[in-house]
């Protein structure tokens, strides 16, 4: 498909990872996106807030929806066959499209906040770190493409979107929060090893880390494959830990220098 034959709409050579446009890009998701927005909303109606956010889930949905069926139009016109392993929307970052409606949705408390914190956590780092580490991608596809395009835009809504419910107030943790992100985490990764083994496959790179070489040094030295499986687990539950403590570290300084404010100002009068 053309979609993924063009890496440059302007003709011009790679590699693109880190040019004027992609840098500009990083900085406005990072500054403009992730910090400017939020706070431009800080006063706005959770009503508000909460079309904006549905709006970035509808988008994201849509140009990932773009990005398959182009894909799965040229494995059946040009090959004839599909791809199990490569050609479905079961990437840890594909994960945010299925969990954020019961975000967004869900009229149980608990589900709703635990796939709050799920998106809040896993899907923020999955995001931040796919926009600064895409590495492959954004050498050989420029942001003028529609691979480099899709790869920005698309993990760009994964950090934009947890950072708009932090820093509004639209999300207030608690602690009990994060066993639910990893509940939340629990089934889904209980379902991808199940298809990961029945189709040897190795989507959320929860098989044997064939698809991703940031760690293949550890999976190719680990007497069983099951032990890589423990491993990445292990690190995703990590994650939730560290990324929710960080959150309600920051929630707790800013809580004490509110009162330490409203403390010196009482104090004045």
């Amino acid at each position: 498909m053309w979609f993924w034959d063009i890496s440059d709409w302007f003709g011009r050579s790679g590699p693109y990872l880190l040019n004027a446009e992609h840098i500009t890009f990083l900085v406005l998701v990072t500054l403009g996106g992730g910090f400017l927005l939020p706070l431009l909303l800080r006063k706005a109606k959770r009503k508000t807030i909460h079309t904006v956010l549905i709006v970035l889930w509808a988008f994201a949905l849509v140009i990932d929806l773009i990005k398959w069926g182009s894909i799965w139009i040229d494995d059946i016109i040009n090959h004839e066959a599909f791809n199990v392993g490569g050609q479905l929307p079961l990437h840890f970052c594909s994960m945010f499209l299925f969990i954020m409606p019961f975000a967004l949705f869900a009229k149980n408390e608990k589900l709703k906040m635990a796939a709050t914190n799920f998106v809040c956590t896993v899907s923020m780092v999955m995001g931040y770190m796919a926009l600064y580490l895409s590495t492959w991608m954004m050498n050989n596809f420029s942001l003028f493409s529609f691979p480099g395009m899709h790869t920005m835009l698309y993990h760009a809504v994964l950090f934009v979107c947890p950072m708009i419910m932090l820093l509004t107030g639209y999300y207030q943790p608690k602690w009990k929060d994060m066993l639910g992100g990893m509940a939340v985490f629990g089934v889904i990764a209980a379902i991808m090893i199940a298809f990961d083994n029945i189709f040897v496959v190795d989507y959320m790179y929860l098989y044997d880390e064939s698809s991703l070489g940031t760690f293949h040094f550890i999976s190719q030295n680990v007497p069983h494959r099951l032990v890589w499986t423990l491993i990445a687990v292990l690190g995703y539950v990590g994650t939730i830990a560290i990324m929710h403590s960080l959150i309600m570290g920051i929630k707790t300084l800013v809580a004490k220098h509110k009162n330490k404010s409203i403390k010196i100002k009482t104090n004045q009068q």
